[in-house]
């Protein structure tokens, strides 16, 4: 597990404590693969989780990271491009942990997305919103 993971594991669990129910679901998306995985058996999932423009490929292969990179009002693909760079370092860009777009989503709880028309985003969001639903609908 990359330290990213471990940190954001500790931050759910301070939030879980804290809170009873929520958790702010930024965190939950890697975070829910290693609980899901089996990572952490003595943490429970949350009941649903909400993700507000998910960054769930940091292989970077999305569409909408080079079709809307002239108009996303906030992201840019050379942002995208240094900051997964930093973040994956010398691992993997396709390891579940890193990149939740690759990993088994079965078990997660129920996921709202959320991301604008016009994100370099967009992508992402739309392929973890399939990948989600199919879980949900193969039960």
């Amino acid at each position: 597990m990359n330290v990213a993971a471990g940190e954001m594991r500790t931050a759910c669990k301070i939030l879980v404590g804290h809170s009873g129910r929520h958790v702010w679901s930024g965190l939950l998306c890697c975070d829910g693969v290693g609980l899901v995985s089996g990572l952490d058996d003595d943490f429970p999932l949350p009941a649903a989780v909400v993700c507000m423009s998910p960054w769930v490929d940091l292989e970077l292969t999305g569409q909408s990271l080079r079709t809307s990179a002239k108009v996303d009002p906030v992201c840019s693909l050379a942002e995208s491009q240094f900051h997964a760079g930093q973040y994956v370092g010398n691992n993997d860009p396709r390891a579940a942990l890193i990149s939740p777009i690759y990993a088994n989503l079965h078990g997660l709880p129920p996921v709202l997305v959320h991301v604008g028309d016009r994100e370099i985003l967009l992508s992402d969001a739309v392929r973890l919103d399939r990948s989600v639903s199919i879980m949900v609908c193969s039960h």
